[in-house]
């Protein structure tokens, strides 16, 4: 990674959010850069989701063995389906974010629209088969968002609402 230490952070923090939604790709396959950091994170995140899926259907299985669920149905298939949890994540996203990022340190200016713009425009040859490289980037950035704007409502117990902050304003120079 490229940057300062704090580049360096923000960097992997905005990338490891980013992990969560899914890289607008066609179909052909995934070819681009590789980050073993965020695949190791990715293989964490997806034994969690496999846990939590596990126990929703032990929880459900529980539920329609008492007899505490209706057992009358006839939507059986549709009914695994709408549980949480049934898609894998993937970190073609979080890597398109962290290969973005680690590229503006080399500009001159970084944070300078000129710089962002040209660094966008290197999308395209790093993510062949993106959809649209600035739009998986504008997803991104959404999700981070989201996921910030829950931090700063999360109360107290949350201990880490400060560095969240610290990487919202450092990245708010980079889009």
């Amino acid at each position: 990674m490229r940057g300062s230490d704090e580049d360096k952070n923000f960097n992997i923090l905005v990338s490891r959010v980013a992990c969560i939604a899914k890289l607008q790709h066609k179909s052909i396959g995934y070819s681009g850069p590789l980050s073993r950091q965020l695949l190791c994170y990715r293989s964490l995140v997806s034994e969690v989701r496999v846990a939590l899926r596990s126990l929703i259907e032990v929880v459900l299985t529980g539920l329609l063995l008492s007899g505490d669920a209706d057992r009358d149905r006839d939507d059986w298939a549709g009914l695994s389906v709408k549980l949480p949890f049934i898609d894998d994540n993937d970190c073609g996203l979080g890597i398109a974010v962290r290969t973005y990022l680690d590229d503006l340190p080399l500009q001159a200016d970084p944070t300078s629209p000129e710089a962002r713009a040209e660094v966008k425009s290197k999308g395209k040859e790093w993510f062949q088969h993106s959809d649209s490289f600035t739009g998986n980037l504008d997803l991104a950035f959404k999700l981070w968002d989201a996921v910030y704007k829950g931090t700063q409502h999360a109360g107290k117990e949350f201990k880490d609402g400060k560095l969240f902050g610290d990487a919202n304003s450092w990245l708010a120079e980079r889009r």
